[in-house]
């Protein structure tokens, strides 16, 4: 067989021979057929981000605001490119790599020294350029390995910029509730406490024409003065909770224009959904995959460094003494080489690197099926939370008609004298509790679908695709 064949049969061999190293499979996990929580109203049917669902214009606008300026989604972006160019580096090693030189050079020879034509010696002169190449023989998949590894590290990338996207949305829509929240608290504070004050002024002329004793003037005066106390928190926490969206939208911290009132929100449908479809849904189960598939092609990778690799040389071009015939025919040069290394005694530093590779792979193997059990723990927990929640809402909001029944008997009998104004700064206590209570179980009430929609991975429906696909790769 001549040089040519033989160089021509390890190049096939290069491109088409066997892969060393397990080929992936998912990890097994043991799946529930269903979830140990379950909402009667659960649709089959829901499309659309769930954020758009809450009917508030307002909140989607701030929504895609975040999701175009946020700098830790840029960050995450950023990230893919990172790892698409280690992937394009990767691949790159399965071709071959070709290079331009030249040199020129000048040296005295010393041919007849220490002889009697000594001193006779010339300065010669040598010109030289070419096309160079090389090129790794991928005969055992050792570079197909590393950039299967490299291929799924550029997935996770992927998957983990839609996770904080998903992550992005959620918080958002949190913090826009949460305000929506406190400016409801805040309204009932100020209503309360006005007409405190103005029941406060008719005590004072009460207490004036000696009418009233002095306890139940202060009375009123601690039922007011506990009012204005309650206000200023609120205001700090308004301004606080704007601050933070405002980072979240990638804006410096400042004011946050609101248009709708919490109560008037709806909620999202639940989506009806099983076990098996977290995992391929939910972002960071499948980037925890990829990162499985990324440690058992390393191990591929680590075990071909038993076997040897063929390197492949070759070079084209000129060499002359003149430059001005350097490009005669007489000048070629050419060289062909194919080398052959194999390690033969490392004292344990290649099975030392399999050694690793393969606790990696095992440690990525737990890691999946740890967040597995947690994103299945999740949904559960989520769904439990939105039944327990509405179920919370609906008693507190019974509870409040009747301490406003309460509140007005309350005060009814102490005009009539059947009873002391310590009855109605009582009713009228619970009353204020019980409406900041019932705000804040609302707000609990809607927050329980973005941690919900979150657990599952986002957007349902045939009608509507995922948000954020991942970047084709390249």
């Amino acid at each position: 067989m001549t040089a040519r064949k033989l160089l021509l049969a390890w190049a096939v061999a290069g491109l088409t021979g066997c892969m060393i190293g397990p080929d992936y499979q998912r990890p097994e996990v043991a799946m529930p057929l269903a979830y140990r929580a379950h909402l009667n109203n659960a649709s089959e049917q829901v499309g659309g981000p769930w954020w758009g669902q809450f009917g508030s214009p307002t909140l989607s606008a701030l929504v895609g605001e975040g999701l175009k300026n946020n700098l830790d989604l840029q960050r995450a972006t950023e990230r893919i490119d990172q790892f698409r160019g280690q992937l394009r580096t990767v691949r790159a090693g399965l071709f071959p790599q070709f290079g331009l030189g030249g040199k020129a050079a000048r040296a005295r020879s010393d041919q007849f020294v220490d002889t009697p034509l000594a001193g006779f010696d010339g300065v010669s002169d040598q010109y030289q350029t070419g096309l160079n190449a090389s090129w790794e023989i991928d005969l055992w998949g050792k570079l197909r390995r590393r950039s299967e590894a490299a291929d799924a590290q550029l997935l996770g990338a992927q998957y983990a910029q839609r996770g904080v996207a998903l992550s992005l949305a959620s918080s958002i829509s949190e913090g826009y509730l949460n305000l929506l929240a406190l400016d409801e608290q805040l309204a009932i504070a100020e209503q309360t406490a006005q007409a405190r004050k103005d029941a406060l002024a008719i005590f004072q002329k009460r207490y004036d024409r000696g009418v009233i004793r002095q306890i139940e003037l202060s009375q009123a005066q601690n039922d007011y003065w506990a009012t204005q106390a309650a206000i200023p928190p609120l205001r700090t926490k308004i301004a606080s909770a704007e601050n933070s969206l405002s980072l979240l939208l990638g804006r410096m911290p400042g004011p946050i224009v609101r248009s709708e009132r919490l109560s008037a929100l709806r909620a999202p449908a639940v989506p009806q959904t099983l076990p098996a479809t977290l995992l391929s849904r939910r972002p960071d189960l499948l980037q925890a995959e990829q990162a499985v598939v990324a440690s058992n092609a390393m191990v591929g990778a680590t075990e071909a460094l038993y076997l040897p690799s063929l390197n492949l040389s070759a070079m084209v071009g000129f060499s002359r003494g003149e430059s001005g015939q350097l490009f005669d025919s007489a000048s070629k040069i050419w060289n062909l080489a194919l080398g052959i290394n194999q390690a033969a005694f490392d004292a344990g530093a290649l099975s030392g690197q399999v050694l690793s590779a393969k606790s990696e792979y095992r440690q990525s193997v737990l890691a999946y099926q740890k967040a597995v059990q947690s994103a299945v723990a999740d949904v559960n927990n989520a769904l439990v939370d939105s039944r327990e929640s509405a179920q919370q809402l609906a008693a507190v909001q019974q509870q409040v008609v009747a301490l406003k029944t309460y509140a007005g008997q309350a005060r009814r009998l102490y005009e009539g004298g059947y009873s002391s104004y310590l009855d109605v700064t009582t009713a009228e206590e619970k009353l204020f509790d019980g409406q900041l209570q019932e705000v804040n179980d609302r707000l609990a009430a809607l927050n329980t679908f973005n941690a919900l929609y979150l657990a599952v991975g986002g957007a349902f429906g045939q009608d509507a695709p995922l948000m954020f696909r991942p970047k084709p790769q390249g």
